[in-house]
């Protein structure tokens, strides 16, 4: 029969927005505590996505091509009252101060996966130019667009790897 998913409904809807992980709760943040948190009224966001991920493949680093090789990069990228990047950051990799986690460890698997230094060398001048490709909607305060500068994680995986473990 016909596709069924976690979006399907008896009405034969599908709801085709993003999925939740099962059991992941969903958050609506209110206007006046997004205010808050961020200084905003509308967070920026992307508009050219498919033309992100093709930039991301063209600027996989040439010397990792094939190795099946991942990473990530932490960056704070400023974005103009126009939805333009005015500007890249690439970050340092966060360290991981872990209290009484013995025996626990960090890796592709976890939920909690981070930038590494190794990733940030490896693929901080890659996420820097790929991003330079991104359009986004500008941010919003009292109706007007505002600058503003979003924290991400970039991660990468090698386009040209083999798709066998």
């Amino acid at each position: 029969m016909g596709r069924t998913d976690s979006n399907d409904d008896r009405s034969g809807r599908d709801d085709s927005g993003p999925t939740q992980p099962p059991g992941a709760a969903v958050h609506q943040m209110t206007p006046a505590a997004l205010r808050h948190i961020a200084g905003v009224d509308a967070l920026p966001r992307l508009l050219n996505a498919p033309e992100l991920a093709e930039s991301m493949k063209r600027h996989y680093p040439a010397a990792l091509r094939g190795q099946g090789t991942a990473g990530s990069v932490r960056v704070d990228v400023s974005i103009d009252e126009q939805g333009q990047v005015s500007d890249i950051t690439v970050l340092p990799a966060p360290t991981l101060q872990a209290h009484g986690l013995v025996g626990w460890r960090l890796d592709a698997d976890s939920p909690l996966e981070a930038a590494t230094p190794a990733s940030t060398a490896q693929f901080g001048d890659a996420a820097k130019a790929a991003l330079g490709t991104a359009r986004f909607s500008p941010a919003q305060l009292d109706g007007k667009p505002v600058p503003f500068t979003l924290r991400m994680t970039v991660r990468f995986s090698d386009p040209d790897a083999s798709g066998t473990t």
